[in-house]
């Protein structure tokens, strides 16, 4: 499928290149598309965000989005009937868009005529001095038109359909062509989100049946729940979340992704701080030029600078010929600079030098070599901490905290664990030509585990299990020699209700029968043992069950004291 950008520049064969407003327009298609793909799965919201974006970008003066089809569901809502109006936007003279609430409004006058033969068609319908009825006025409105159709299932079609004036120009192949893969690809996020939608609902279904119809579980192996199969998820370039600071984020890099400014990303190590630079040099205008990126701790002084600057032949001893500096290899796009409070100061000096003068000097040269880049750099380590120090220069702090982003460690991010599972899952699975699940168990474990080494060490696990565990199904017990912590049982009976002697007063129905068993037993074992002060001699006596058998279900549900002393083991 051709992109706007690959469209106009194929409109540009016969120049040497796309003219820089064509290459502006398709950069900020591109965009639009990116913001659809992360923004509100709802087929409304999508739309109303997709003609907000259109109108301003092509020109034209009105845009709906039509339900052609016999049945056009819409998630969480009612069914419209054939021919409603969807989403709609409408420029006004004083400029921006304004939404219309009504059907009947006669600025909603549009020809059926058209929609129905883009519908049958499937392709784009262009008409430059078409005749719109209006059914509140006496006089019909000619326009250009142009709309097209897509099937987002059996059964479900919508137009995308685009208007103005005749004033404002012609429509011609160049906008045909655009429309084209502009909506192909707006309609696949559309699809997206309907199938995402649909999905829930399917495993809702799924996972009430095999809860009816399952046999009796045989052992601590088999998944309490239908397990998952590992997909990719939604992405904002990459990065997956729902995370309430990491849509902030997202906000903030919307807002900035085309301008200059020094951005400073600060975090944990492992929460994806060059993902996140990645993804601000994806969204702007300088995604087309070169992202570079560099470890500035993980350098001796003496060899960063001639990463950074480059340097000359015969400058030092190795230096056997000409090198260009990550500065001039990144002109036009981004340098990140990672760890940058492990800088020297030494380092810093000249740094500052080349963001202040816009040039750099490689070692042993004599001629400036002048250098556009948009610099981010990032630090596991607070900055301003280290300027009071005096280790980080002020100067240099002030010069590249601009932007100030933040990343949470994703133990603030739990709600995100199970998506960041299905996603990056699914990408170890094509990689190591493999098909496994994930018990909801399995699940839960991750999302109660800390992950000190964030989504680096939740990578590095998920590879790990996936490739070794046994069976096609990953259960708790395969993460337990990976997550320090995390007992090879699953905490069965999480939404039983306890009183606050831990006596179980309901058992929710969905609970399975052994879950039911499991919790009742460590219940009396727990009480057992805090009655008998964790004498283990007296708890096999009262309990009448061997000591090993008492040992095992200690370790099995993760059973320990919540208070001190030296009773532990003894005998009586």
């Amino acid at each position: 499928m051709d992109t706007p950008k690959q469209l106009i520049k194929q409109r540009a064969l016969d120049i040497e290149d796309a003219s820089p407003a064509e290459q502006a327009l398709a950069d900020r298609l591109d965009a639009l598309v990116q913001t659809l793909l992360y923004g509100p799965q709802d087929v409304v919201v999508m739309g109303e965000a997709m003609l907000e974006g259109i109108l301003d970008l092509l020109g034209f003066e009105r845009g709906f989005v039509v339900a052609a089809g016999e049945v056009v569901a819409r998630p969480s809502q009612k069914e419209p009937e054939h021919g409603e109006i969807l989403a709609s936007r409408l420029r006004r003279a004083e400029g921006g868009s304004a939404a219309w609430g009504s059907v009947r409004n006669p600025e909603f006058a549009v020809s059926r005529a058209l929609i129905k033969r883009a519908v049958q068609t499937r392709e784009p319908i262009l008409v430059n001095d078409c005749l719109i009825p209006s059914a509140q006025t006496a006089e019909a409105q000619h326009r250009s038109v142009i709309c097209q159709s897509f099937e987002l299932s059996r059964g479900m079609i919508v137009v995308l359909y685009l208007d103005r004036g005749l004033g404002t120009g012609e429509l011609g192949e160049t906008e045909r062509g655009i429309l084209r893969s502009f909506a192909e690809r707006c309609f696949v996020v559309f699809l997206r989100a309907y199938a995402l939608v649909e999905l829930e609902k399917l495993r809702a279904k799924v996972g009430s049946r095999a809860r009816e119809e399952a046999p009796e579980p045989g052992g601590e192996d088999e998944p309490e729940e239908p397990a998952i199969l590992p997909e990719e998820s939604p992405s904002f370039f990459g990065i997956v979340g729902q995370d309430e600071k990491l849509q902030k984020i997202f906000h903030v890099i919307h807002k900035i992704k085309d301008s200059d400014l020094s951005v400073c990303i600060f975090g944990e190590s492992g929460t994806g701080k060059e993902l996140l630079a990645r993804a601000i040099h994806e969204a702007g205008n300088r995604r087309q030029f070169p992202f570079v990126a560099e470890n500035c701790g993980a350098i001796p002084e003496n060899l960063l600078e001639s990463e950074l600057f480059g340097h000359v032949k015969g400058a030092f001893t190795g230096a056997d010929e000409d090198k260009k500096g990550l500065f001039e290899t990144a002109t036009r796009g981004t340098l990140f600079l990672d760890e940058i409070g492990d800088m020297s100061e030494g380092m810093q000096r000249k740094l500052l030098r080349v963001l202040q003068e816009g040039v750099v000097r490689p070692i042993g040269g004599k001629q400036p070599i002048k250098v556009d880049v948009r610099v981010i750099c990032a630090s596991n380590r607070d900055l301003k901490t280290l300027v009071q120090k005096g280790v980080f220069r002020a100067d240099l702090y002030y010069r590249l905290n601009v932007i100030t982003l933040e990343l949470p460690p994703l133990r603030e991010r739990a709600g995100d664990i199970p998506a960041l599972i299905g996603h990056l899952a699914s990408k170890i699975c094509q990689e190591e030509g493999i098909r496994k699940r994930f018990s909801q168990s399995a699940l839960r474990a991750c999302s109660e585990y800390p992950w000190p080494g964030n989504i680096r060490e939740l990578r590095n696990v998920l590879r790990r299990v996936l490739i070794t565990s046994p069976g096609r199904i990953v259960v708790r017990k395969d993460l337990k020699g990976y997550l320090s912590g995390v007992s090879a049982s699953p905490r069965s009976g999480e939404n039983i209700e306890r009183d606050d002697k831990d006596l179980i007063l309901r058992v929710p129905v969905k609970e399975s029968f052994n879950e039911i068993i499991e919790e009742c037993e460590r219940v009396v074992l727990l009480n057992a043992l805090k009655q008998c002060a964790w004498n283990k001699s007296r708890v096999t006596k009262a309990l009448k069950i061997p000591r090993q058998s008492l040992y095992n279900k200690i370790a099995k549900y993760d059973l320990v004291r919540d208070w001190p002393g030296s009773a532990d083991d003894a005998e009586e």
